[in-house]
């Protein structure tokens, strides 16, 4: 718990405590989807670390087994596109085994699914963007390019308040690490960016690692085996970012937990990128 609280709140009630120094609020969590379950996906609820080391970053430690899942979703597996959005403390997807039913919404406080808009609705939802976050004031985004593979980019929002009368083309930044591991003998399969909130974020990547002796402490723990010896794995990496426009984008505190991916995850589902939701 924090070392020392603003005055008169309690320690278990203070939300302002928590993120002054850090800690993630309690009432959120990563949500991680895998279709390891024989009729379609199970959800699980990943708590995630509070705190940094004395360097303000933590590396990582021994690969865990994920928890079981808390709830599960029958439809066909392989297709992580079937999970779109999130907001609140729901889910929404498709459901290709119920075509003219409405969009499922999958209310996780209820531990069930509800209906959601109609099949006649527009193919492709829009999206809007939600909040703000005063110490950022842009857009964070993870690089797809096998060039630029495990840096981030951040670009400013575009300026409206111009003498002319233009929108000159924002800024765009790229941070001078990466935040992957750049451990040779792992193989990069997909990734997914997650704002959590006021500068941090969290990325959720899925690696295999073809050579097992090139990193012993997985061998050991004996991973995840597919049929061509591969181990897998989710990597979930917690950080903050300043942005200032002389330094540029500076990525801080620094975090990482390992889990297997579960055996009965199917080879078309680990290799895009992985399903998971900060809510």
């Amino acid at each position: 718990m924090p070392k020392r609280l603003c005055r008169g709140c309690s320690e278990r009630l203070c939300r302002n405590c928590y993120e002054r120094f850090g800690f993630s609020d309690p009432g959120e969590h990563l949500y991680l989807v895998v279709d390891d379950w024989s009729s379609g996906y199970n959800i699980r609820k990943i708590n995630l670390p509070s705190g940094t080391g004395e360097d303000g970053s933590a590396g990582e430690g021994a690969v865990q087994r994920l928890p079981p899942g808390f709830m599960n979703l029958d439809a066909e597996r392989g297709v992580p596109e079937f999970f779109t959005s999130a907001f609140g403390t729901k889910i929404m997807a498709t459901h290709p085994n119920l075509p003219e039913i409405p969009v499922p919404i999958i209310d996780l406080d209820r531990k069930t699914v509800l209906p959601g808009p109609e099949t006649n609705c527009p193919a492709h939802p829009i999206y809007f963007p939600v909040g703000s976050d005063k110490d950022l004031d842009g857009y964070v985004g993870l690089s797809k390019d096998p060039e630029s593979l495990g840096y981030l980019y951040f670009c400013d929002m575009t300026r409206t308040d111009t003498d002319s009368g233009l929108c000159p083309c924002p800024d765009v930044k790229c941070s001078k690490v990466k935040v992957f591991n750049k451990n040779l003998a792992e193989r990069h399969l997909g990734a997914t960016l997650m704002y959590m909130h006021h500068s941090k974020f969290c990325i959720v990547e899925c690696v295999s690692v073809d050579d097992v002796k090139a990193d012993q402490a997985l061998h050991e723990l004996s991973g995840t085996e597919a049929s061509s010896g591969s181990i897998y794995m989710y990597r979930v990496i917690t950080f903050t970012i300043k942005y200032n426009r002389r330094p540029g984008l500076k990525v801080k505190n620094h975090r990482v937990q390992c889990y297997k991916v579960p055996r009965e995850a199917t080879s078309e589902f680990i290799h895009k990128d992985p399903v998971a939701f900060w809510l």
